[in-house]
């Protein structure tokens, strides 16, 4: 049994400080939701190249670069759920592994509701969801095997799909499906913050769907707040972290009990004046708190120039000028450009030429980093997203003080693919592939 079902009130709180790192991982993953909405959600026939029945075997497949962007495969016997997964995969990883671990050894049993995290926050093994809106013909629904929020797939759906399953999920909370879907990654080139993930930024764009028999099933849905009793001005307090879990139903009374403890854990801990860093839906506002970025506003892009500034000089975070530029309002409807304080900027709408090529330069050599100038041309002039999200990645990977050859391989694979005038550009294709090795 997994380590969220032990109990029935799956509740916690990191009751010290957040390091920096944590903060600044949290935002990215918070700020990345966003990318939903620059999907383009296309749907592609193809044959299956997988099969799965389980969340975990899906999400290890990923990991380890079984499978990429462009994939189709099936999900037999999953349930459909409103929430997704706040970072998507994250809970597979070893590292969230061994934070539950961890965790569950600081488990107060007698109370059979609270888990003093101490020094360990479940963050970090993988716990938080969100719900969103949809977007023009697109909509947002999460498949998971095992019925918990955050172990799940995100999907991408039509209205009529979303129509015929919402009124079942709503009243049980579930429908029980097979799904046939594309791969398809969120394209982190428009991300708001450069960050190193490590997991890729998976979603699936359902092509057929098949209702199944209901199958008596526990659904799990968790949800998380990281707070302070300062706002972002002072930090003398640092940042906390909380989280809880709820069975979904019809009227939501579990959703906003779970909302409920969150924010008092928030009051107790603050001395009675919690600044919310985050809330967690787009459909509706839950906390009687301050909510310095919410969800709702990050979907729109009305951003807080001015607060979002102020955490990245504190939390080191590296902001997308580009993105600000071109897709950021703030509170008072002002377009924010430029670079401000310590804000470092990068051009990611296309590949920064100047920068990452540079670094690639001084690594690895002329050669290489030619080699990869004319790909990204290519690639520009066939205006193929697939292949542009694929590059960004294999940049960020190649970037990296180790990069993992067996990514480095799939992506490059992956590029060739999805552009063949790579592959047939026999001088650049072998050059680069030899390098991998």
């Amino acid at each position: 049994m997994d380590f969220e079902n032990l109990f029935t009130n799956f509740k916690g709180l990191g009751i010290e400080r957040l390091p920096t790192k944590d903060v600044a991982k949290f935002l990215t993953d918070f700020f990345d939701v966003s990318l939903y909405k620059k999907l383009r959600g296309e749907q592609k026939e193809s044959q299956i190249f997988k099969s799965y029945n389980n969340n975990e075997d899906f999400w290890k497949d990923c990991l380890q670069n079984k499978i990429f962007a462009g994939k189709t495969i099936k999900l037999e016997n999953f349930c459909l759920i409103e929430w997704l997964p706040y970072s998507p995969g994250l809970y597979y990883t070893k590292r969230a592994f061994n934070s539950r671990m961890e965790a569950r050894s600081m488990m107060s049993a007698d109370k059979n509701e609270y888990l003093p995290l101490g020094k360990m926050n479940m963050m970090l093994g993988g716990v938080g969801s969100v719900r969103l809106a949809p977007e023009k013909s697109n909509f947002y629904l999460n498949a998971t095997s095992t019925g918990t929020s955050h172990q799940g797939i995100p999907i991408i759906v039509s209205k009529e799909v979303y129509n015929q399953f919402i009124d079942e999920i709503k009243h049980q909370g579930y429908s029980t499906v097979d799904i046939i879907g594309t791969i398809e990654i969120l394209p982190i080139e428009k991300a708001l913050i450069n960050y190193a993930r490590e997991i890729p930024k998976y979603s699936l764009v359902i092509t057929s769907i098949a209702k199944r028999k209901i199958v008596e099933k526990e659904i799990l849905v968790s949800v998380s707040a990281i707070y302070s009793s300062e706002p972002y001005d002072n930090y003398s307090t640092g940042h906390y972290w909380s989280f809880a879990s709820f069975s979904p139903d019809e009227s939501e009374v579990e959703l906003t009990k779970a909302v409920e403890w969150i924010e008092q854990y928030a009051l107790r801990y603050s001395n009675g004046k919690p600044k919310i860093l985050t809330d967690f839906d787009e459909h509706k506002s839950h906390f009687n708190a301050d909510i310095e970025f919410k969800l709702q506003n990050i979907m729109s892009g009305n951003i807080n120039e001015e607060l979002l500034v102020k955490y990245s000089e504190k939390f080191k975070i590296i902001i997308n000028k580009t993105v600000m530029g071109d897709n950021i309002e703030n509170n008072s409807g002002n377009i924010i450009k430029g670079n401000t304080g310590n804000v470092v900027a990068t051009n990611s709408g296309d590949i920064n030429v100047s920068n990452s090529f540079n670094k690639v330069k001084d690594k690895y050599g002329e050669d290489i980093a030619n080699a990869l100038i004319k790909v990204d041309e290519i690639i520009k002039k066939e205006g193929n997203e697939e292949a542009k999200e694929q590059f960004f990645t294999f940049n960020e990977e190649l970037e990296k003080e180790q990069p993992k050859r067996s990514t480095l391989k799939a992506l490059w694979e992956g590029i060739a693919t999805a552009i063949p005038l790579i592959k047939s550009s026999v001088e650049i294709y072998d050059k680069v592939k030899d390098f991998i090795g």
